[in-house]
């Protein structure tokens, strides 16, 4: 190999290396570039020592299944069924009872029920209907109408939709704001089709399947718990350092300077815009997230709501080491 296809060979591979190091890097969670970034600068400046932090779990196991509740049994005989032909509401029969109905979604077996209910209905108004086959049917109907709520509940457990919230490991911009503003707005649209659902016993059946298809391409609940509790870790570290600094402004005005210009074109610039819309994206899905997980997950919905607590408690302890080092310099 000759001398110049040696320094080209090694030009090949330093690219294809800092272009791995790019990738890596810009794979990471917006928290851990800005804070890598971040605490760099302090090290230098400040000769401090801050290390990435240790990661705790962020939310407990979820038991879907362990949480669902039980929904009323309910058969027609093979006559009552063909005699509801008259009302139309064999072919909602038949679609349950099919190899699809067994299998489909739980926003699909929602409407079905609603729509069996308005079936029901219906057929009671039907004046040739059958004297027995009346009882059974408003027994059914009885029966349907007191278990919305199980209906419901079992909905939010089950759909895909709901539980790609909870799962879906995706990585949030550093801009994350908008994505979960509109995830805030899907939250509270659901909940109006929950109001729906209570006063009339209907559903919108393009609005509840337009709704999942938009869940499931959104953004993801656990994503932004996760980055708030990586976030906070991040700060309690970067503010315990700062809490044991020997650095004294007077004795280098040159690091003074440095430490002013890391405050304001690294922290306030960029750590605290981050931190400013991870804050806001946490307020508006929690208010928009609790009128439905308040009964199904208690729980999850406390963890979440402490998880956001944490984060602002470690914002403003951060954002408190600031002043003192500034109070300390003037």
């Amino acid at each position: 190999m000759s001398k110049k296809q040696f320094t080209l060979y090694l030009f090949i591979l330093s690219s294809i290396a800092a272009g791995a190091y790019g990738v890596l890097h810009w794979l990471k969670p917006p928290s851990e570039r800005l804070f890598l970034n971040y605490s760099a600068r302090l090290n230098r400046v400040l000769s401090i020592s801050i290390e990435a932090p240790n990661q705790a779990p962020t939310l407990p196991t979820i038991s879907w299944r362990n949480s669902l509740q039980v929904e009323p049994e309910l058969t027609l005989s093979l006559l009552d069924s063909l005699a509801l032909k008259t009302c139309g509401l064999d072919q909602l029969v038949f679609e349950k009872n099919s190899s699809l109905g067994k299998h489909a979604s739980a926003d699909y077996r929602l409407v079905w029920h609603t729509e069996f209910i308005g079936g029901l209905q219906t057929c009671l108004n039907d004046p040739q209907l059958k004297p027995e086959l009346s009882t059974s049917l408003t027994h059914i109907l009885e029966t349907k109408l007191a278990a919305i709520d199980v209906y419901w509940h079992n909905y939010l457990l089950n759909e895909q939709s709901l539980r790609h919230l909870w799962i879906s490991q995706q990585r949030l911009s550093v801009n994350p704001l908008s994505a979960y503003r509109a995830l805030a707005l899907n939250l509270q649209e659901l909940s109006h089709i929950h109001k729906q659902l209570n006063v009339s016993n209907t559903i919108d059946k393009e609005q509840l399947l337009s709704l999942s298809e938009r869940l499931q391409k959104g953004a993801s609940i656990v994503a932004l718990l996760q980055e708030l509790n990586a976030t906070s870790a991040w700060l309690n570290q970067v503010s315990a350092a700062l809490a044991s600094r020997q650095f004294r402004c007077h004795e280098s005005e040159d690091k003074y300077q440095i430490l002013q210009n890391i405050l304001s074109k690294v922290y306030t610039l960029k750590v605290q815009d981050y931190l400013a819309e991870l804050d806001q994206s946490a307020g508006l899905v929690l208010l928009s997230l609790s009128p439905l997980m308040q009964q199904s997950h208690p729980l999850l919905l406390e963890r979440a709501h402490a998880i956001h607590d944490e984060f602002k408690q470690a914002n403003r302890q951060h954002v408190t080491q600031w002043k003192l080092i500034l109070e300390s310099c003037n």
